[in-house]
């Protein structure tokens, strides 16, 4: 009996929700990748309970929860910046 072939989205959302978590202070690289990882986790689930035969189920949920974190992380840190550069006058000078 052939195994189950584990989903390309599934692994790929949680590949970008793996790196997104280390690098919420880079704005380049970690909200990009905390999009785009909650994306293809999304898809890649969608598309495994479609077809139960892929696999890469619990990639998927892990790529959503690691992409939620890291979104959630990079949000606060901009925050964060935001409202520290405004309390600061000496910021626009």
């Amino acid at each position: 009996m052939p195994s189950a072939k584990t989903n390309s989205m599934a692994l790929t959302g949680f590949i970008l929700g793996l790196i997104s978590v280390p690098s919420f202070c880079c704005c380049c690289v970690g909200l990009p990748c905390s999009i785009l990882g909650l994306v293809f986790s999304c898809i890649g689930l969608a598309q495994i309970n479609r077809n139960p035969m892929q696999g890469g189920r619990g990639l998927a949920i892990a790529g959503i929860i690691l992409s939620v974190i890291g979104l959630l992380i990079s949000t606060g840190c901009m925050l964060f910046g935001l409202v520290g550069a405004a309390s600061d006058p000496s910021f626009l000078e």
